[in-house]
């Protein structure tokens, strides 16, 4: 069973603290103590659609997280997901 880990995904055990070398159970044998590295992807948030008419964006993030709105590189809005993640 894959470890979980909230606001994340797991991506695979590796041999070295970088994630550059997997480690490969059927191939890779344990003869000595071997320490294993977990990778992890961090989630992208979800931004439910918008358009034009829209006053209020919403969506899902990791919990407690902080949300910048920008239009180009301006930031025009921020605000603070709550402990489940949710924003709008």
């Amino acid at each position: 069973t894959a470890p979980t880990r909230k606001g994340y995904t797991f991506a695979g055990w590796y041999k070295d603290a970088e994630g550059q070398e997997a480690w490969d159970f059927v191939t890779n044998k344990v003869t000595n103590d071997v320490t294993l590295y977990a990778s992890w992807l961090l989630n992208k948030p979800v931004v439910n659609p918008i358009d034009d008419n829209d006053t209020k964006i919403s969506g899902n993030s990791v919990a407690n997280a902080t949300i910048t709105v920008k239009i180009g590189s301006t930031v025009i809005a921020t605000g603070k997901a709550d402990s489940n993640g949710l924003f709008s």
